[in-house]
């Protein structure tokens, strides 16, 4: 197999050539691990971000720059691929934390039988949009276009939808 100066293997990337891709990944992976590792990424975890790092680089090659170097371009994509990956996991361990403090509610669940008789109440149109999207999946756009009307009638129904549900299952709650 022929070999390439890394500043010529990302022009032939560039150019579309998958060989030097599998070259570059070939001579430069295990630099990347190491950076991702030093970052405080898990085996795991840079073990996918490597991976990451290569198929951007391919999927983008039409936009890549000239770079002096290959290898410090890279780990400047896995550096960033590694600070999204952290930023998004703290997110998600603070929002799980978050949820697990919150009280749980003390109100008990609406059974089947008050949301039907709840729902007997709407006016027709409005069950009819409400079932609609609820429970039939539709876009509101879907809706509208079914029941000959606009987008924003569809929404005015869903509102009135809501409200009256609201109102009805918080009074017979209330009656309890």
């Amino acid at each position: 197999m022929r070999t390439f100066a890394e500043e010529d293997l990302l022009g032939r990337i560039r150019e579309g050539d998958p060989a030097s891709l599998e070259e570059l990944y070939t001579r430069t992976r295990d630099r990347l691990f190491t950076l991702l590792r030093r970052l405080g990424a898990d085996p795991d975890s840079a073990e996918d971000l490597v991976h990451e790092t290569y198929l951007r680089l391919w999927s983008r090659r039409d936009q890549l720059p000239a770079v002096g170097s290959s290898l410090a371009y890279l780990c400047t994509m896995a550096r960033h691929l590694w600070i999204n990956h952290y930023r998004h996991r703290t997110f998600v361990r603070r929002l799980l934390d978050r949820l697990a403090r919150r009280p749980r509610s003390t109100t008990p669940p609406i059974d089947r039988a008050d949301l039907d008789a709840a729902l007997s109440t709407l006016d027709d149109d409005t069950r009819e949009v409400f079932t609609l999207h609820r429970f039939g999946g539709l876009s509101y756009r879907d809706i509208a276009e079914a029941q000959g009307v606009s987008i924003k009638t569809v929404e005015a129904r869903m509102k009135r939808a809501f409200a009256e549900l609201r109102l009805k299952l918080a009074i017979e709650r209330t009656d309890r």
